[in-house]
């Protein structure tokens, strides 16, 4: 699999979501006749979610757009599931679903990823010193009531501000459990 590099990864994200819709729908024709709740979840996370979550530490979008493009697959995978295995659900509300599979939004998983792989950048388990001179540790001169681990230098442009570092440093300092 191939992550596009440009300076926005639009098309990166339609390339994913299309093959993940496609491997969705060959799930589908597959999964008619089941009805354990184990081997339906299996599938979509062994073959749909590793699509849509293959390097997105990088490419992790930033628009809402791009958040739902992600998410639509998901739902569409929810709906399916709601349908086969009879869960009840208010319409538009998936969390039934997720509650009942016992998996999380991938926003949710994307943010976690993003926090892990800061978290063993820091810790040394990724060796990159490039990545780890990128960090920029906040040291404060006294006693301060806000406590954030960094310091995110203004950026001028949407596009320095969504750069991955800067943007797993932002989720860290909004992130209380990551001190």
């Amino acid at each position: 699999m191939d992550i596009y590099i440009s300076i926005n990864f639009h098309s990166h994200l339609d390339n994913i979501c299309c093959k993940a819709l496609k491997m969705l729908g060959f799930i589908k024709r597959i999964c008619n006749e089941f009805k354990l709740t184990s081997s339906i979840k299996t599938l979509y996370c062994a073959y749909v979610r590793s699509i849509l979550e293959y390097g997105a530490v990088v490419w992790d979008p930033s628009t809402s757009c791009g958040k739902d493009q992600i998410e639509r697959v998901q739902r569409k995978f929810l709906n399916y599931v709601a349908f086969i295995l009879s869960i009840d659900h208010p319409p538009h509300d998936y969390t039934p679903i997720l509650n009942k599979l016992g998996i999380s939004s991938l926003v949710d998983r994307r943010k976690d990823a993003n926090l892990k792989f800061l978290r063993l950048l820091i810790d040394g388990c990724i060796d990159s010193p490039v990545l780890l001179s990128m960090i920029n540790f906040k040291v404060p001169f006294s006693a301060v009531r806000q406590i954030y681990p960094f310091f995110i230098p203004k950026c001028n442009t949407n596009y320095s501000e969504n750069q991955p570092i800067l943007r797993m440093m932002r989720m860290a300092n909004s992130d209380p459990s990551f001190l």
